[in-house]
């Protein structure tokens, strides 16, 4: 993760304990409420650990690979058109301003990013470097693999 990210993170992991404590310090009729917010929150950041956050991407035996811990989306490697790393900057200059739909902050964004020309399905954990992954018929994909050059190159080679 870049540092951003990581203090984002880092700053919404003790949320759920902060509504806890707020329901040790709250009148009576107040803690069912202060309770119940935690419980939401630990539901929705279980949801992103284990749904929305992929745990590792892979290339290998003619396919692309996204690995969640509930779940796996599998491409074939004939369905990438392309790949491409960006910058942040580059990204900004091609598309301007992206409005995201789904998680952000928490490990990461995850979820869609929609621009006027082009909505991406998003699996970011960095904010400086992406990959962008042209499909065939499909929404393209922004990706943050650990080492950007060798993911292009493997995806390269499979096609």
């Amino acid at each position: 993760m870049t540092t951003d990210l990581r203090v984002i993170t880092w700053v919404l992991m003790p949320l759920p304990l902060v509504f806890v404590g707020a329901a040790v310090m709250a009148p009576a009729p107040m803690r069912p409420l202060f309770v119940g917010v935690s419980a939401l929150i630990v539901l929705i950041y279980a949801s992103i650990w284990f749904w929305s956050r992929p745990t590792w991407l892979e290339v290998e035996g003619g396919r692309f690979q996204i690995i969640w811990p509930l779940r796996t989306r599998s491409l074939g490697l004939d369905e990438v058109e392309r790949a491409e790393i960006v910058s942040a900057g580059e990204l900004r200059d091609r598309y301007g301003l992206g409005m995201r739909i789904g998680a952000g902050g928490l490990w990461g964004g995850f979820g869609l990013l929609a621009f006027r020309s082009v909505t991406f399905a998003m699996y970011v954990s960095r904010s400086d470097r992406f990959v962008l992954v042209w499909l065939r018929g499909q929404r393209p994909l922004m990706v943050t693999p650990d080492d950007p050059e060798a993911f292009v190159a493997a995806l390269g080679r499979g096609r």
